[in-house]
């Protein structure tokens, strides 16, 4: 199977992704595969599913939209949109992830760039506030 066709299989799991389906991680990550979040670093399979599980205890209604992907020999990169709901708060998450597959299709390297300050830590109550200012004072341009 080449990397694109390894990419749209990848991207429909992960558009269908819920809590249960975490166990069919398996199916698309080799077991040494490396994970890299603005919050996690591991490099086992089972830790990326820990990491999985405990959005959805975060945030049980987490979805994926893919909106663009794109591969080239053994890497690949999907831009994506979460939606989730966190504190009684509807979020939406912009992100990007950038992977590499083994020799046998499996993903060894999956690593998400978001920016959790703007996507994140700015839209929840209580740190909101202090989050955009903080970010207001490092921005060339004050709003």
């Amino acid at each position: 199977m080449n990397t694109q066709e390894r990419l749209d299989d990848l991207c429909a799991f992960y558009e269908s992704l819920t809590h249960d389906d975490v166990a069919l991680f398996s199916d698309f990550y080799a077991h040494d595969a490396q994970f890299k979040d603005p919050f996690h670093e591991v490099g086992h399979l089972e830790d990326i599913q820990t990491i999985f599980k405990h959005m959805f205890v975060v945030a049980p209604d987490a979805k994926f939209h893919i909106t663009h992907r794109f591969s080239h020999e053994q890497t690949a990169m999907m831009i994506w949109q979460m939606t989730m709901t966190v504190a009684k708060r509807q979020l939406a998450i912009n992100g990007t992830t950038y992977f590499e597959w083994n020799d046998h299709g499996l993903v060894r390297v999956h690593r998400d760039y978001w920016d959790a300050s703007e996507e994140l830590f700015a839209k929840l109550p209580f740190i909101g506030a202090p989050t955009r200012w903080l970010l207001r004072q490092f921005s060339a341009f004050k709003q």
